[in-house]
């Protein structure tokens, strides 16, 4: 879909930058269509080479009961039923900083994998059924933020395509191989400029992730970090590092990162070769 968003706007390549399952599409698109990618960066989601065998045969295996169990709930009907009965109280129990993660919990279900929780599975029922979940303005700066995410889902249908991402894993591997065997590869290598901005309290997508997946497979990364921050440090307007005398918020911290990237002299001249060459 990227390389025919260039097409139709015939652009001949790009910057791509992504978080989350975002992170995820900008990394597979350096690694299927290198020419159409001037540079890549990604917040929270390090690149990860795709294994030799089928990885849906170990997650069944290894993510029960793991850090990433919520990945084998959201296989289920019943992940998007939670999640669509009242969509606004699932955008407020998920879209929630460190800090007020647990916010009006209870704490004994929260450390529970969402596959093992009793007397039922689920992915915010941490939080009491019937009682109110407050938005944690944090992450969703105001009501009509909020307001906006619940009309936009809506508009598509609920959390159904959302989830879906994570059923498809056997494909996405696939689709990886696949690029690799096009360009003649035996390993998966991104040669781009990029960029990794990890956040240190995202507890899914850990830092440590970056040295064990990127570093050998990433030979020219550029690391950025944001200490304290969590999954949603787009958004976060917590306070974190000082710098001219006053605190950064989680989310400013980041745009800066991203803007010294994206104005460095490497960055620049990644840019212009890129858009020089020839389709």
């Amino acid at each position: 879909d990227m390389a025919c968003v260039l097409d139709h706007l015939e652009v001949r390549a790009a910057i791509f930058i992504g978080h989350d399952w975002g992170g995820t599409l900008v990394w597979n698109m350096a690694l299927a269509f290198p020419e159409r990618v001037c540079a890549v960066a990604a917040v929270c989601t390090p690149f990860m080479p795709p294994p030799k065998a089928d990885p849906w045969q170990q997650m069944q295996k290894k993510a029960p009961g793991s850090r990433f169990d919520y990945q084998m709930y959201f296989q289920s009907r019943r992940a998007v039923e939670e999640l669509d009965e009242d969509p606004s109280r699932s955008f407020r129990a998920i879209f929630r900083s460190p800090a007020r993660l647990a916010e009006g919990a209870d704490l004994a279900k929260l450390k529970v994998p969402p596959t093992m929780r009793e007397p039922q599975p689920g992915f915010i029922n941490h939080f009491p059924r019937g009682g109110d979940v407050v938005r944690d303005s944090a992450v969703l700066a105001d009501q009509s933020e909020l307001e906006y995410y619940v009309a936009q889902n809506r508009r598509c249908g609920g959390f159904h395509g959302g989830l879906r991402w994570y059923r498809n894993v056997q494909a996405n591997w696939h689709f990886a191989h696949e690029a690799l065997r096009r360009r003649g590869l035996t390993e998966a290598r991104i040669d781009h400029e990029a960029l990794m901005i990890t956040a240190g309290s995202d507890h899914v997508l850990t830092p440590e992730m970056v040295d064990k997946y990127m570093v050998p497979f990433v030979p020219r990364l550029t690391r950025g970090h944001v200490e304290g921050a969590g999954h949603w440090v787009l958004q976060e307007t917590s306070l974190g590092e000082v710098a001219d005398g006053r605190r950064i918020p989680h989310h400013e911290q980041v745009s800066n990162l991203l803007l010294d990237w994206l104005r460095s002299p490497k960055i620049l001249a990644a840019a212009n070769s890129g858009l020089a060459a020839k389709l």
